[in-house]
């Protein structure tokens, strides 16, 4: 991690007092794992349009059409 402390003074703007930067990422490759290759995940009835579902009884997510035991809450209008 670099840590600096710059200090800018100008008239009727911000100052930055300190900037503090991680360590850089130098590459990121594409792993060659699949969601079939996932624990706990359940492909059996996938289709087209299918979602992911957790089935706690079976302690598996699940692709599925239905919607059955969700709460959805479009806010305040």
């Amino acid at each position: 991690m670099v840590n600096r402390t710059i200090q800018v003074t100008t008239s009727n703007t911000a100052q930055v007092r300190r900037i503090v930067v991680g360590t850089p990422i130098r590459r990121v490759t594409r792993s060659a794992i699949g969601m079939d290759d996932l624990n706990n995940i359940d492909f059996s009835d996938l289709r087209n349009g299918s979602i992911m579902v957790y089935n706690s009884s079976t302690q598996n997510w699940t692709s599925t059409l239905n919607l059955e035991s969700q709460n959805i809450s479009g806010g305040q209008y």
